[in-house]
């Protein structure tokens, strides 16, 4: 923070999976964001009566995901007992998926916030923007593989939008 008018904030972490078996590069994810905020009534308007605060934010950063249920292993899980063949029936519980990597998200974020005549009208107005790349997408295949469908990152998904709230006091009898 300076002089209470420039405001900043770097995070960051690296986030590690086993879930990519042998693909050592795609095992870890750097996760990190930076954020700002501008008190505008505390330099540039300051000497404007009639607005008690006006500030600018910004963000931008990266995250990771990783599905639960996907290994990049053959699991086999030991069944029942087959009275006909007198044995126990094993299946294949996690067929392996060692073709995924990390889900992952780019947000930006920019937020106008106010307040006007001593409190009596708050307002703030927000724009948010999300891409998501390598999105987790379920394809439907033949039952001739043991399964009917396999996990691919081949999605691309967007957010976007603003967001508006307001806030009014007529009339204040404190």
């Amino acid at each position: 923070s300076y002089k209470n008018s420039y405001i900043f904030n770097v995070n960051g972490r690296i986030d590690f999976s086993n879930k990519f078996g042998d693909a050592s590069n795609d095992k870890l994810l750097p996760i990190w964001s930076v954020s700002g905020r501008w008190n505008m009534h505390e330099n540039v308007l300051k000497n404007v009566g009639w607005i008690d605060m006006l500030a600018l934010k910004m963000s931008f950063g990266y995250q990771g995901n990783m599905l639960e249920s996907e290994s990049s292993k053959l699991v086999i899980r030991k069944g029942d007992m087959n009275s006909t063949l007198g044995e126990y029936a094993s299946y294949v519980y996690r067929f392996p998926n060692p073709m995924l990597k990390w889900e992952k998200t780019a947000s930006t974020n920019v937020q106008l916030d106010f307040d006007l005549f001593k409190g009596r009208f708050s307002a703030s107005v927000s724009y948010y923007y999300k891409k998501t790349n390598d999105t987790f997408l379920t394809k439907t295949i033949s039952r001739v593989n043991g399964r009917e469908d396999y996990v691919l990152n081949k999605g691309t998904l967007e957010n976007k939008g603003f967001e508006f709230s307001l806030r009014v006091i007529p009339v204040n009898t404190f």
